[in-house]
């Protein structure tokens, strides 16, 4: 499935290490046939996320979420955190976003 845009984030609530993502949902995938099921967030200290060097930090079925967590466990304050989304279809996982987006907790 094609990957999202649009990403942005913000921190909602200022008592937790955490923040709100948000990004353009994808409503039609590119296999004939699946549906589009969520988001695959993958959350990291450091820029350049790939799926390869970037653990999974979480699922989403709709496309937005409350982040709490990067692949080795809670946010931490005062940190910048990057984040891309990928689609997942019934077929599976999608295209990661080319777009990455930093957030300061």
């Amino acid at each position: 499935s094609p990957a999202p845009t649009g990403l942005t984030a913000f921190v909602g609530d200022v008592s937790k290490a955490s923040f709100d993502a948000s990004w353009n949902p994808v409503f039609v995938p590119t296999t004939p046939g699946a549906i589009i099921v969520g988001y695959n967030v993958f959350v990291s200290t450091t820029p350049g996320i790939t799926t390869s060097n970037t653990g999974l930090a979480g699922f989403t079925p709709i496309p937005q979420s409350r982040v709490i967590n990067d692949a080795n466990g809670k946010l931490k304050f005062n940190t910048t955190y990057y984040f891309k989304v990928a689609t997942v279809d019934t077929c599976g996982q999608g295209a990661l976003s080319t777009e990455e987006f930093q957030i300061d907790t």
